[in-house]
């Protein structure tokens, strides 16, 4: 049923990779309704669909992004975190999907957020995580 109403919205993929991985069912349901958030805010404010770059993290995947710290974990490892890039928009724009995201959608737990947006090394996104 979910997976019906996301093909519905207005979403790009960086690969369809990232589309499996979104669609697989392994992906916590709250994240899939984050995305589904943004889907519709991204386009019915800026006219613009936003972008799934990445979904799910191997812990080789891990390791690469972080050779220095080999204990570092990510929500991504866990199917509880997602990237997205709505291409186009100023910082700005992205900053305040960001905060809408986090009023609604609290994470619940002290100095954490559901959606940040950095640069982590591969480019500035909007990433999401749900609490485990």
């Amino acid at each position: 049923m979910l997976q019906k109403i996301l093909d519905a919205l207005p979403l790009k993929f960086k690969t369809e990779k990232q589309r499996r991985e979104l669609y697989s069912g392994k992906a916590d349901p709250r994240l899939l309704r984050l995305v589904a958030f943004i889907a519709l805010w991204a386009f019915r404010k800026y006219g613009r669909s936003p972008e799934i770059t990445e979904v799910y993290r191997t812990e080789d995947e891990q390791r690469a992004l972080y050779p220095n710290d080999a204990a570092k974990k990510s929500v991504h490892q866990f199917w509880r975190g997602c990237d997205v890039v709505v291409r186009g928009l100023d910082p700005s724009h992205h900053r305040e999907i960001r905060d809408t995201v986090n009023l609604f959608f609290p994470y619940g737990k002290p100095i954490h957020r559901t959606c940040i947006y950095h640069d982590a090394g591969s480019g500035w996104h909007l990433h999401l995580q749900v609490r485990g």
